[in-house]
């Protein structure tokens, strides 16, 4: 079972088509509702970018615990599932510097600043000057 808010499921905190892992829920009717606002869904879905958002948010949690390998593990895990997901990436640039290892950083960093602008840019625009401030800061 999954229970998907109709923010969520709108689209309205993640940006449209493949920016919103609930999506493909939009095509599916729900088989139940709690209190107009949360929608049930039962059978079994594969939901790659939103278990990916779990794991990008553990590989933060870790990262400001210095715990710098466990992050890696968890963000590694996160880009397996959404390997074009901006915050994803930007997060792995970020555990890459924090362990030193700045030309993979680097390339984690491009990877998200070319998903930003060309997967639905409009809604990932605000993204874009911090990841170029990350690539010049690697630059210094």
């Amino acid at each position: 079972m999954v229970l998907i808010s109709a923010g969520n499921l709108s689209g309205f905190e993640f940006g449209p088509g493949e920016l919103n892992p609930y999506e493909q829920f939009k095509t599916i009717k729900p088989t139940g509702a709690i209190q107009n606002g949360i929608y049930v869904f039962e059978g079994h879905f594969e939901i790659p970018t939103a278990a990916a958002i779990g794991h990008r948010q553990k590989a933060v949690g870790l990262l400001a615990q210095g715990k710098l390998d466990e992050a890696l593990i968890e963000v590694q895990r996160a880009v397996q599932l959404a390997s074009d997901a901006v915050a994803t990436n930007v997060v792995l640039g970020d555990v890459l510097v924090a362990l030193n290892r700045k030309d993979e950083a680097r390339a984690a960093y491009e990877h998200a600043l070319m998903s930003a602008q060309i997967i639905h840019p409009e809604f990932q625009v605000g993204h874009i000057p911090g990841i170029q401030k990350k690539l010049a800061d690697l630059k210094s």
